[in-house]
C-alpha cells in the first residue's frame, strides 16, 4: 500500500468523536479542500458522495501519520468506515486515492473515503460541505460524542 496522508471531514477530525482512532500517530495536519464532491448528514456521521458534474466541494483536513503505523491506522479507519477492501463495490464507503487541495491551493493527493450514492437519498446535504459548522449550526456536537461513545461499527450503515 501506498503511504499517502488521509483527507477527512466528518468524525474523523480532530476533536470528533472518532479522532482517537489516530491514538498518537498524528504527524500533522492541515486544512483541505475536496473539489467535485457533495456532503450528505447521515445524523451522527456525514457521507462524501462524488456525483458526475458536481461543482460542490467538502471541507476537511489532511491528515498525516506515522510510517511505521501506517497500515494499523488504515485497517482501524477501514473498520470504522465499513470498507472491506475484498468487497469494494459494495462496501458502503470505499477508500480512494483523491487529489485535494491546502489552504495555499498545493495539489495533495490522499487516501480519503466515498460513500456510494444509493445510500444517501432522502437524506439532507449539507450545502456548505462543512461537517463542523453543520454539527456546530445544528447543536449537535454533544449528541454526537454521546452517540458515538458505545456505538459499534456494525451498527453504522
Amino acid at each position: 500500500m501506498i503511504y499517502l496522508p488521509f483527507f477527512v471531514y466528518g468524525t474523523l477530525l480532530p476533536g470528533q468523536p472518532n479522532d482517537h482512532f489516530w491514538g498518537n500517530t498524528i504527524l500533522r495536519h492541515e486544512p483541505a479542500v475536496h473539489h467535485g464532491a457533495d456532503l450528505f448528514s447521515m445524523r451522527h456521521f456525514p457521507m462524501m458522495i462524488e456525483p458526475d458534474r458536481c461543482e460542490g466541494s467538502v471541507i476537511g483536513k489532511l491528515i498525516w501519520v506515522d510510517p511505521d503505523r501506517f497500515e494499523q491506522v488504515v485497517h482501524q479507519i477501514d473498520i470504522l468506515e465499513n470498507y472491506d477492501p475484498a468487497h469494494h463495490e459494495t462496501s458502503p464507503y470505499q477508500r480512494l486515492q483523491r487529489d485535494v487541495f491546502t489552504a495555499d491551493g498545493e495539489s495533495v493527493t490522499a487516501y480519503t473515503y466515498v460513500g456510494r450514492e444509493e445510500l444517501i437519498t432522502g437524506l439532507p446535504q449539507i450545502p456548505h460541505g462543512d461537517w463542523i459548522k453543520h454539527v456546530e449550526n445544528h447543536n449537535q456536537t454533544d449528541q454526537n460524542h454521546i452517540w458515538w461513545r458505545n456505538r459499534s461499527t456494525d451498527q453504522l450503515l
